[in-house]
This record gives C-alpha cells, sequence and structure tokens, in this order.
C-alpha cells in the first residue's frame, strides 16, 4: 500500500520444487476494477532446483488515482505458468464516514456513534466529529465528539452524546462533519427520536379504553331514546308503562 504518488514495490518470489533448474519468467498485471491498466516485466532468471529467488519491480504511481488495484504475478517457467494475486491500495487524505446513529429512544442523555474509516496510508491524528441536528434549517442541537487517532487504513468509531430532553419526537436532518488535519469531511443525514415501546403500549391501552367508553355512552343513549320512543308509544295508546 502506499498514498497517491508515492512508489509501491512489488517482489514476487519463485521456487524450483523440482529436480531441474527452471528457466522463470515473471510479469505483473495491475488491475482496476477488472480492466487491466498496466504490464510490469520482472525479467527472467534462471533458478536451480530446490532454490528459490526474488523478482522485485518499483511502481510509479503518478499517474494512479487512489483506490483499490489488483496485482496478479504471473510466473512461466516453460512447463507450466504459475499465477498469484493480491490486492494493493492506493491512499488519499480522507476520513469516511460509513454508518452513524440514526434512531435513538427520547428519554435523558443518549450515546451518538459515527463509524469511520481512514483512507490514509499513515497515521491521522486528532479526529473529531460536530454534529448538528437540525428541523427546518434550524439548529435544534449540536455536540462534539472527543478525539482520537486513527493508523493506516484504519477503522474506528467516534463516540459522542446528546440530550434527548431537548428534543421532541420525529424526525431531524443531520450535519456530520468529521474533521483532520486541517481538512473536514461533511456527511448529511437523518435522525429518528422515538418514544419507549412500552409508552406506545400505554397509549393503544388508554386508546381503545376511551373507544370503549365513548362505545358505551352512545350505546346508553341509544337505549334512553329508544326507551323514550317506545313510552311515547304506549301513551298515545293509552297504554300504562310501567
Amino acid at each position: 500500500n502506499a498514498n497517491v504518488g508515492e512508489p509501491v514495490k512489488f517482489e514476487v518470489s519463485v521456487a524450483s520444487m523440482g529436480k531441474e533448474p527452471i528457466l522463470a519468467t515473471t510479469n505483473i498485471e495491475i488491475y482496476s476494477e477488472k480492466k487491466k491498466i498496466e504490464t510490469l516485466d520482472l525479467g527472467t532468471k534462471i533458478i536451480e532446483n530446490q532454490k528459490s529467488d526474488k523478482f522485485i519491480k518499483i511502481l510509479n504511481t503518478s499517474n494512479y488515482k487512489p483506490g483499490d488495484y489488483n496485482a496478479t504475478a504471473i510466473v512461466d517457467y516453460q512447463e507450466a505458468i504459475a499465477k498469484k494475486s493480491s490486492v494493493f491500495r492506493i491512499g488519499q487524505l480522507f476520513v469516511n464516514m460509513t454508518n452513524y446513529t440514526n434512531e435513538i429512544i427520547r428519554g435523558g442523555i443518549k450515546p451518538f456513534e459515527i463509524n469511520i474509516e481512514s483512507l490514509w496510508n499513515n497515521p491521522i491524528e486528532n479526529v473529531y466529529g460536530e454534529v448538528y441536528i437540525l428541523r427546518d434549517n434550524k439548529n435544534i442541537a449540536d455536540f462534539l465528539t472527543p478525539s482520537i487517532n486513527l493508523g493506516g487504513w484504519e477503522k474506528k468509531t467516534l463516540n459522542g452524546y446528546v440530550d434527548t430532553d431537548a428534543l421532541e419526537l420525529g424526525e431531524y436532518d443531520l450535519d456530520i462533519n468529521i474533521n483532520y488535519e486541517g481538512k473536514e469531511t461533511i456527511n448529511k443525514g437523518k435522525l429518528t427520536i422515538k418514544m419507549k415501546q412500552e409508552y406506545w403500549i400505554y397509549y393503544i391501552i388508554g386508546g381503545f379504553l376511551i373507544v370503549l367508553i365513548v362505545l358505551i355512552i352512545l350505546i346508553f343513549i341509544y337505549f334512553k331514546f329508544i326507551k323514550k320512543i317506545f313510552k311515547k308509544n304506549l301513551h298515545l295508546k293509552g297504554r300504562k308503562y310501567n
């Protein structure tokens, strides 16, 4: 692995496992997303039986973009061809956000996690996050995470805390900024503040009881009305109503 513009050293070890020397011609094919972009000639050597030798090549990456590449070593030793593949990375000074907390149960101070990864081959120090919670483009709350250090290509989690008592139930917009080495990675997101599940049960039970009470009242009124009509009809017919 290397950073943009830095050289990459390839080293291919070839061993002759038979009873006779071999004539080994070695190349490395470099692929990006299954597309071959370059072939490196590492030369030809005679390797004595039961011995090994190394083929070394330095790759100039000045024309390479950041990303993952596949290097396939091909050794032609006349009797057959041996192949071995390996992935290498060209890095850039960039910290990527891979995931974050998008749902929180309302009630007190709650943790907020931001998963990040370094796309740089060297260590990055003092990486921290700024989180802004927005509604209708208005800042409702914000907080910082403690800073951490990242090794080359390392993945870690930034941990912050949010006071949910200051937030109403519902969905909010998020601005999540990752700060490092004088740079900033800006991300957008969503956060949903939810109620505890048992509260929903109380609301359902309460709603059911309200509906039940209303039905009982309506039934009572209905029978009262029917009784009144029935009494009136009996009176008109000259009958005594008990």
